[in-house]
C-alpha cells in the first residue's frame, strides 16, 4: 500500500512537556538537563525510559516495518529525532564506503560464546538468562563471534567482496558496576557495530584506515567534535591494537594523555602503565585531559575466525571491529556544548528541528490574525525542501512569547520565528516577523531584529 506525503505539523500543544525540578545531585550536565527537560526519566539505576519530547532528540531506530512508522507519527518527541538523525548520518557514511547493513539478535548462546573464551573472562558485565530448557544465553554487548559464525557458514565466496563490511545498530545491554550519570554509562545503550573481514593483515588495515577516515567525518566534518583519537588496551575483545575516540569534557568520567606537539595519545589505563603518547614526549608537551569516550575500534587479527572457522580458501580471514555509542555521542555532545544547567545544546545536524516558529498569545492584538498567519507561515517553511518535517510549531498560546522562546532556548533550537507584538504594529502594511537564533556555550537568544516574509524564506534556504 502506498502512504500519501502529507504535512506533520509537530504541536507544542500536543506534547508532554514542561521541567521535573528532580533535586538530584549529578555532575553530568547531559543528565540533568534531559531529565529536567523532559527527555528521559529514570527506572531505575542505569535504566530510563524516553519520553515524548524525548523520543523526538529512539522509535524510527528500532521499527521494523513501514505501517508502524505511520502509526507512531504523531507520537515521536525531541529525542527520537537527534537518534534518528545520527543514525541517519552514521548509516549514510558507512553505506558509502561500502558496508551493510544488518540485524543480528540480542541473545548469544553460551555455546558460541565460549569458542573464543569471552563467557568466561567478561564475567559479571555480561547479562545472562536461561531458558526452559536449561540452556544459557547472554545479552549480547558485542557481536564478535555470531558475525564470524555468519561469515563462516555462509561465506564470503568472491574476491571481489572484499573488503566484506556489515553493520548494525542496534539496543546492547551491560551490566554496570555502577551505572550513572544518564546516557553515559547505563545498562542498555544504542550502539552501532561495524564488522570487516579482508584475506591479509596489510589489506585489514587499509579497511581500519577507511573506517577511522569515516569515523572522522562522521564526529569531525559533521557534528564539529574537537575529537582526540588515542591508543587503548584491546581487553575482553581482544586483538593486537585498539583505538579510543574521546571528546574532550571536563565533566569526563574518562581521562587521556595527550601530546600537543605530535596529536598522539593513550587512554588512562596505558598511561598507567607507564606509555606515552609517543618516544619523543615528555612532560612539557603532553597533559591529560578529561574525556568522554566515544567510539573504540579493534585488530582483531584472526581471533575469532580461526576459532569460528571463517576462512576464505582455507586462510583464517582478518577481523576487525568498530563501535560507535550513539547515546554517548549525544550525551557527550550536551555536557561540551549546554552554557548552563539550564541551556540544552546539541550539534547543528542533529538538532531536533531546524526552526520553531512561536504565534501570539491569547491576549495579543490581532491575535486571531497572526495566528492564521502563523499557522500559513509553519506550511509555506514546510513546503521548503530544506526544512520539510524540521518545523516545530509552539502553539501553546496560553504561554507568553516570551516564556516559549525561553523554552525554546533551553531546547536548543537554533532558529526561531516570532510572530508577536512587533508584527502586530506592521501587519496591516505587510508581514514581518522576530528572529532570533541560539547558539553554542551562549545560554541567551540573539535577537537578530525584524525580517519580512521574503527575507525569511531567503534565509531559511541556507539553514
Amino acid at each position: 500500500m502506498c502512504y500519501p506525503v502529507t504535512m506533520v505539523v509537530h504541536r507544542a500543544s500536543r506534547m508532554m512537556l514542561g521541567t521535573l525540578h528532580s533535586g538530584a545531585r549529578t555532575k553530568s550536565l547531559s543528565y540533568h538537563l534531559m531529565v529536567e527537560n523532559g527527555l528521559i526519566h529514570p527506572a531505575s539505576r542505569g535504566l530510563f525510559s524516553i519520553l515524548p519530547l524525548g523520543e523526538f532528540m529512539l522509535i524510527r531506530v528500532t521499527l521494523k516495518f513501514s505501517v508502524l512508522f505511520f502509526l507512531k507519527t504523531n507520537f515521536f518527541s525531541f529525542f527520537d529525532r537527534v537518534v534518528d538523525k545520527l543514525v541517519r548520518l552514521i548509516e549514510d557514511e558507512l553505506n558509502a564506503i561500502g558496508a551493510f547493513k544488518m540485524s543480528m539478535p540480542v541473545l548469544g548462546s553460551k555455546e558460541l560464546w565460549t569458542t573464543v573464551g569471552r563467557w568466561d573472562k567478561i564475567g559479571a558485565e555480561i547479562f545472562r538468562v536461561t531458558d526452559r530448557e536449561g540452556k544459557q544465553f547472554c545479552l549480547q554487548p558485542t557481536a564478535e563471534e555470531m558475525i564470524a559464525q555468519i561469515a563462516a557458514q555462509r561465506g564470503v565466496r568472491r574476491r571481489t567482496m572484499f573488503p566484506f563490511m556489515v553493520y548494525q545498530t542496534t539496543p546492547k545491554f551491560r551490566d554496570e558496576m555502577s551505572p550513572r550519570f544518564g546516557l553515559l554509562r547505563s545498562r542498555e545503550f544504542l550502539m552501532n557495530d561495524l564488522y570487516s573481514f579482508d584475506l591479509c593483515e596489510e589489506n585489514a588495515l587499509k579497511t581500519y584506515d577507511l573506517i577511522a577516515q569515516a569515523y572522522r567525518r562522521i564526529l569531525q566534518n559533521e557534528l564539529q567534535f574537537e575529537v582526540r583519537v588515542v591508543r587503548a588496551d584491546s581487553g575482553q575483545i581482544g586483538g593486537a591494537v585498539s583505538h579510543e575516540y574521546h571528546l574532550p569534557s571536563d565533566s569526563g568520567e574518562d581521562a587521556i594523555t595527550f601530546c600537543e606537539k605530535c596529536a598522539k595519545g593513550v587512554n588512562a589505563e596505558l598511561s598507567r602503565r607507564g606509555e606515552k603518547p609517543c618516544s619523543e614526549c615528555n612532560e612539557q608537551c603532553t597533559k591529560v585531559i578529561p574525556s568522554v569516550e566515544i567510539a573504540h575500534t579493534f585488530q582483531l587479527g584472526d581471533l575469532f575466525t580461526r576459532s569460528l572457522g571463517a576462512r576464505y580458501q582455507k586462510v583464517p580471514m582478518v577481523m576487525n571491529c568498530y563501535g560507535l555509542g550513539i547515546g554517548r555521542i549525544i550525551a557527550a555532545s550536551i555536557d561540551v556544548l549546554s552554557p548552563d544547567e539550564n541551556s540544552l545544546r546539541l550539534p547543528l545536524a542533529i538538532q531536533p528541528f531546524k526552526i520553531v516558529v512561536i504565534p501570539p498569545s491569547d491576549s495579543s492584538q490581532y491575535s486571531s490574525e497572526l495566528l492564521a498567519y502563523a499557522e500559513s507561515l509553519v506550511e509555506q517553511l514546510d513546503l521548503n525542501a530544506n526544512l520539510h518535517n524540521e518545523v516545530f510549531f509552539d502553539d501553546r498560546t496560553d504561554y507568553s512569547i516570551g516564556k516559549r522562546v525561553l523554552l525554546a532556548a533551553q531546547l536548543g533550537i537554533a532558529h526561531i520565528v516570532v510572530v508577536g507584538a512587533r508584527s502586530a504594529s506592521v501587519f496591516t502594511c505587510r508581514p514581518m516577523v522576530e528572529y532570533l537564533t541560539i547558539e553554542n556555550h551562549h545560554a541567551d537568544p540573539i535577537n537578530m531584529g525584524m525580517l519580512s516574509h521574503n527575507e525569511l524564506f531567503e534565509l531559511v534556504t541556507h539553514i
